[in-house]
Order: C-alpha cells, then sequence, then structure tokens
C-alpha cells in the first residue's frame, strides 16, 4: 500500500518538474509544425522516466513497473496528441 502512494507521489514530482516542456510541446504543436518532434519528446519522456527511476526504483518491484509503465502510458498520450495536432 505505501509502495503505491509513494510511487504515484514520485510519479506525479516527476511530471510537475517537466511541466513547462510539456506545456511548452503542447503548445507549439497546435500552432505549427515542431522542430525535433520526436527528439523533444525523447528527451522530455527520459527526463521524467530517469527521475522517477532514482527514487521509485527502491520500492516494491512489481508496483514500481507498474506505475512506470501508467506513466509512460500517460507521456505517450499527451505526445500522441501533439503529434495529431501538428497534421
Amino acid at each position: 500500500m505505501l509502495a503505491i502512494f509513494r510511487c504515484n507521489e514520485i510519479k506525479d514530482e516527476a511530471l510537475a518538474k517537466f511541466e513547462k516542456e510539456i506545456s511548452k510541446i503542447q503548445k507549439d504543436s497546435n500552432s505549427s509544425l515542431v522542430s525535433q518532434f520526436k527528439a523533444t519528446c525523447e528527451g522530455i519522456k527520459k527526463g521524467v522516466l530517469e527521475m522517477y527511476d532514482e527514487t521509485a526504483n527502491l520500492y516494491h518491484e512489481k508496483i514500481y513497473i507498474e506505475i512506470r509503465d501508467q506513466l509512460i502510458q500517460h507521456l505517450l498520450s499527451i505526445f500522441y496528441i501533439c503529434y495529431t495536432n501538428q497534421g
């Protein structure tokens, strides 16, 4: 139970730290084609996951991986919307 709570908290902290970058790519993709879109998304994803992994890997492995997968899916859904906005 503690692992679920703490891993979700760490996930939220990682997303909050990259809030500006995520908002920027969302805003930019609504108005124009984003140069280096793939690299930008990969950089954000890498940064968020590194921050999450740094602390969350200390908790129960199954919970850690499950919430990490949720985090990846959340980021991919954001990036997918950004990608379709460019079309």
